[in-house]
């Protein structure tokens, strides 16, 4: 089950459509079918521009607005309102994704060159 708030469910959308891109790219230049799985390098391009995407993304949606002063009607008190920001995917900002999508394609490309 994926857990989301806001727009963060976007971080999955825009990693899964990454890996898809790349895949097929990768296909189309070596017309190897097997060759993004066989190979490091591809699935670690792809975590990489998701993670370039992510990031001005994540700060553009988790960006803070003006804070608004509201006056209580009955009782005159004043309150700071803040708003914006609340995108997160499994509980974790968007913001951080990007280093964690960079983490998971050099760690599986490392990973990869290991057991080769």
């Amino acid at each position: 089950m994926i857990i989301w708030s806001g727009w963060g469910g976007l971080v999955a959308l825009i990693t899964f459509l990454c890996a898809l891109t790349t895949e097929w790219l990768v296909e189309m230049q070596t017309k190897d079918r097997d060759y993004f799985q066989r190979e490091g390098w591809p699935f670690m391009v792809a975590m990489l521009v998701a993670a370039i995407i992510v990031w001005p993304l994540s700060k553009y949606l988790n960006r803070k607005n003006e804070p608004r002063e509201l006056i209580d009607p009955q009782s005159g008190e004043r309150v700071i309102v803040e708003s914006g920001g609340g995108n997160s995917l499994f509980f974790i900002p968007m913001e951080y994704w990007s280093y964690i999508l960079a983490l998971i394609g050099v760690g599986s490309y490392l990973w990869h060159l290991k057991g080769s």
